[in-house]
């Protein structure tokens, strides 16, 4: 009689490994996490750092995969343990270096240099590099397959020319020569935000911002602001403007650390003519000893209602009426039933002008 096992004891092992010792784990390029653990090996007093990483078969990741753990990127030199079906086993050597071509069409690779021989010398801890050959090791993907040979790029202090190419499990393997020192092309660019019409009026104000472009890639810089006419606008260290007076403007932003600056679109800063409409809204008749509300509706030529009109009620009556003003309401009240039948006037005065009147009936009763 055969019995069939309900687990296996790798398996069991395994998990209560990954779960008492497992770390969340990042690959690199695509951004997904996995589980595992990791034994580091005694590599004693070597400049590489390499651990050994246990992983679940169905991570993310391959031979030649970039992983992001702390605060290092690592590249799985290998991948071993093809015997199971529950686990795999990889070298992971701490990537020391990053690929960003001169000409900027591949920026910011991680990668590992090695095959130093010939090129670096060691004396009380400390290296220092040398005419030679260097090999770069890194994870062949879609970005990084975009190397072509005679690219160059600087690390360590000295500028690489690529001399061959070639793709092995996983793994692009750069083969280099030292070769005369280049300066990076850069091209750049500053964006200016903010200006969301040609026309603003006085006493309006806007916030700029300013995006910083190294070859299409947004960076980070120091930006300060300038008003090529200060009567007209000034603007701040943030990049807040106020515009002051009728005129033309334009606000450049310029690049620290670069030494490059970008002016904005002219402005015109100014008062356009500007045409209010009013409406008293509220009941033309006024029960006695009742108190009734009004308020008064401005809007300008576009259609926007306008609240920084200035204004005064005038109620212009043979008898007394009770006012309460608040701001744009005002409340009326007659308490002589007497006034029965009677009329008086609601006005709205601006600069000494009637803009707008309503004629109130009073009544006596409902």
């Amino acid at each position: 009689m055969s019995m069939n096992l309900m687990y296996t004891p790798l398996e069991t092992i395994f998990d209560a490994t990954m779960e008492r010792e497992g770390r969340n784990i990042t690959a690199y390029t695509s951004g997904n996490e996995f589980r595992a653990f990791m034994r580091r090996n005694d590599d004693g007093n070597n400049y590489e750092d390499r651990i050994t990483l246990y992983y679940y078969t169905n991570a993310p990741v391959v031979q030649g995969s970039l992983i992001s753990y702390g605060n290092k990127v690592y590249i799985l030199v290998n991948r071993e343990t093809e015997e199971n079906h529950c686990y795999y086993k990889s070298s992971a050597l701490a990537c020391n270096g990053m690929i960003t071509l001169n000409n900027r069409e591949v920026i910011g690779i991680p990668c590992y240099a090695s095959a130093m021989k010939d090129g670096l010398a060691e004396s009380n801890n400390m290296l220092s590099l040398i005419n030679g050959t260097m090999e770069f090791i890194t994870e062949s993907n879609s970005l990084s397959r975009q190397i072509k040979i005679d690219d160059t790029f600087n690390e360590f202090g000295r500028t690489y020319k690529v001399n061959n190419i070639y793709y092995k499990d996983g793994i692009l393997h750069i083969i280099t020569e030292v070769t005369t020192n280049e300066k990076p092309i850069e091209y750049l660019k500053i964006v200016i935000d903010g200006l969301s019409k040609d026309t603003y009026m006085t006493g309006d104000t806007v916030q700029l911002s300013a995006t910083l472009y190294i070859n299409n890639v947004i960076t980070n810089g120091t930006i300060t602001w300038e008003s090529t006419d200060t009567s007209v606008a000034v603007i701040d260290g943030t990049g807040k403007a106020i515009f002051l007076s009728d005129g033309s403007v334009s606000f450049k932003a310029y690049w620290v650390e670069k030494d490059i600056s970008e002016t904005s679109t002219i402005v015109i800063a100014g008062n356009p003519d500007v045409s209010y409409t009013y409406k008293i809204i509220g009941k033309p008749e006024l029960i006695c000893g009742m108190r009734r509300k009004y308020t008064l509706k401005i809007t300008d030529n576009a259609g926007n209602e306008a609240d920084n009109v200035a204004f005064t009620w005038n109620v212009l009556a043979d008898f007394e009426v009770e006012q309460i003003i608040n701001g744009s309401q005002i409340t009326l009240c007659v308490d002589d039933e007497k006034m029965d039948g009677n009329t008086f006037v609601l006005q709205v005065i601006v600069d000494s002008s009637v803009m707008e009147e309503m004629e109130i009936l009073v009544r006596g009763e409902l």
